[in-house]
């Protein structure tokens, strides 16, 4: 039986890069209005339309996480196909809950890394 030896490796399994076996793409949302990063804790549900809600049925993301203190970032795993972080400000500029409105100071990034605890 012959034998192959295989001389050239895969590039798609180097550590240290966030790789995608399906169509998805993360993303870190650092939501901000006129005066700086929005207190997400104050949107997050208390009453109806909050920007936390309003963000999520905007974005429809496959998982998200709004961090839990003043910083105003939520990270969201996306379907990757037809969206980058340019798509997604323009999704979110304008957007409103109750009190805040999300402005163009807003910066979304791609993601490169995943940690989980």
């Amino acid at each position: 039986m012959a034998a192959f030896t295989r001389i050239n490796g895969f590039a798609n399994f180097a550590v240290g890069t966030l790789y995608a076996t399906s169509d998805q793409k993360v993303f870190k949302l650092e939501i901000k209005d006129g005066s700086g990063a929005i207190d997400l804790r104050d949107q997050d549900g208390a009453a109806a339309d909050e920007l936390v809600e309003k963000i999520v049925g905007t974005l429809n993301p496959l998982m998200y996480y709004a961090e839990n203190n003043a910083g105003g970032n939520i990270h969201v795993v996306m379907h990757g196909h037809n969206v980058d972080a340019a798509d997604i400000k323009a999704r979110l500029v304008g957007l409103g809950g109750n009190t805040k409105t999300i402005t163009s100071a807003t910066v979304v990034s791609l993601g490169t890394v995943i940690t989980v605890a």
